[in-house]
């Protein structure tokens, strides 16, 4: 094979799974624990699909699947998990349970199932809290529900509608009049002869197999069936050795829980509106100072003050001082001649007669 060929595959390799290692890195899922190599919904899907609780437990370590990728046990093969069925009148706790070593098992999760009426059952898988941490709760989603305007932009804290798995075909099964009770009849270094154990994948990788389980899926913090979980309590199987392993794990976790704690994320509320595009900012059209120039510039020295005028020196010798200009007078005003008073308006009276003016006579009119 060509030199060239080869580097070339290998580029283009590298630059495939690249994206995916960001995105799983960037996982919210992730809690560092050694549940994360168990993913609940792919296993909640597969419990979904399944005709009884045999076929259930043949799907879970089926390496086709990608379901499993499981290794408490240390030994860089994924181990196989049991399925135990534990029964109390309508309450189902079905276990999946670990056989780490000929001596101990681990609960891994446990499915609580439990029968509220007739035609009406609901159940919960809970991952164990030395694996999952507190509270690891997941739920089916209604799929009648998750494509609608409300399922997508307020699913995240909107009203949570409760799934009857009644007519699952497993539901079904554990609820027949003739159940027998299912406990798995495999234990350590006793399998059946169809399982061969493989070596787990990197968390990325595994992550990118089963992330799309989740849409089917959602994350409660809140126990549906509490009788089934009070149940499961005292029957709950825990690990030594796995203890030891997870302890490093445990301590980062619960530490990351207190800073989560202290720095709150506020939830989404009810009628958020959807997530806008990044829209670039328009570009600051103020002018700008001019950048500093780089490396070392020595620094310019400022220019000197600008020094003010001198006064005259005084004059030298017997100087007569000088003659004030003259206080400017006024221009004399114009001669004008005085006018007689014009004569009075109105109703005068003639003046009296001095004897060479004859006067009017009246006469008074005779009727």
């Amino acid at each position: 094979m060509n030199y060239r060929s080869v580097l070339s595959a290998l580029f283009l390799f590298l630059l495939a799974i690249s994206p995916m290692k960001i995105f799983a890195n960037t996982n919210p899922d992730s809690t560092g624990l050694l549940g994360d190599n168990l993913d609940l919904p792919a296993v909640l899907d597969l419990f979904k699909n399944s005709t009884n609780l045999e076929d259930f437990e043949k799907k879970l370590n089926t390496k086709d699947n990608k379901v499993n990728n499981l290794d408490l046990d240390g030994d860089k093969q994924v181990d196989y998990i049991r399925v135990v069925d534990i029964v109390k009148n309508n309450i189902h706790v079905i276990v999946l349970r670990d056989p780490v070593s000929q001596k101990e098992s681990q609960d891994v999760a446990v499915i609580e199932l439990e029968k509220k009426s007739d035609g009406v059952a609901h159940l919960q898988i809970v991952g164990d809290k030395e694996l999952y941490g507190e509270k690891f709760i997941v739920e089916p989603r209604d799929e009648s529900k998750k494509d609608s305007i409300e399922g997508r932009w307020k699913g995240f804290a909107a009203q949570v509608y409760i799934v009857n798995v009644w007519y699952w075909p497993c539901v079904q099964y554990v609820y027949y009049p003739g159940y027998i009770i299912y406990v798995s009849p495999w234990y350590w270094m006793f399998w059946p002869v169809w399982w061969n154990p493989w070596p787990p994948y990197p968390y990325y990788m595994y992550y990118g197999y089963v992330y799309y389980h989740h849409e089917n899926c959602f994350y409660s913090d809140e126990y549906r069936n509490p009788e089934a979980h009070s149940y499961y309590g005292p029957r709950r199987v825990v690990s030594s050795e796995v203890q030891k392993r997870n302890a490093p794990a445990m301590v980062r976790y619960k530490e990351q829980k207190k800073l989560d704690a202290k720095n709150p994320t506020p939830p989404k509320q009810k009628g958020d509106a959807p997530p806008t595009k990044n829209v670039p900012a328009k570009p600051d059209m103020t002018p700008q100072p001019a950048p500093a120039p780089k490396g070392d510039v020595p620094k310019s020295t400022p220019p000197p003050p600008t020094p003010l005028p001198e006064p005259p020196p005084p004059p030298r010798g017997n100087i007569p001082p000088p003659i004030p200009a003259p206080t400017p007078q006024p221009p004399p005003r114009p001669h004008v001649t005085p006018q007689t008073a014009p004569p009075p308006r109105g109703d005068v009276r003639p003046p009296r007669s001095n004897g060479t003016v004859r006067p009017r006579l009246f006469r008074k009119h005779q009727h």
